[in-house]
């Protein structure tokens, strides 16, 4: 069984790309996120992590997360 259940893998690219359409710093993100900027850095290095953390990011950055998760291949 994988640790990673129930958490999301995002994509580094599309969320840094997201980040770039946003003009919006890791600092910047995290404080209207209302997360922690460690998260911020984990996801934009495509670490798992906890859905609502990435939605959260997903919201202020105006995108759908299925847009910034790593496909299945």
């Amino acid at each position: 069984m994988s640790k990673y259940i129930g958490l999301l893998k995002p994509d580094s690219q599309k969320f840094l790309i997201a980040m770039a359409e946003a003009e919006l710093s890791p600092v910047e993100l995290a404080a209207k996120a209302g997360i922690s900027v460690n998260f911020v850095y984990s996801m934009r290095r495509g670490k798992y992590t906890k859905p609502k953390y990435l939605g959260a990011c997903c919201r202020v950055l105006n995108v759908k997360v299925n847009d910034v998760v790593e496909s299945e291949v």
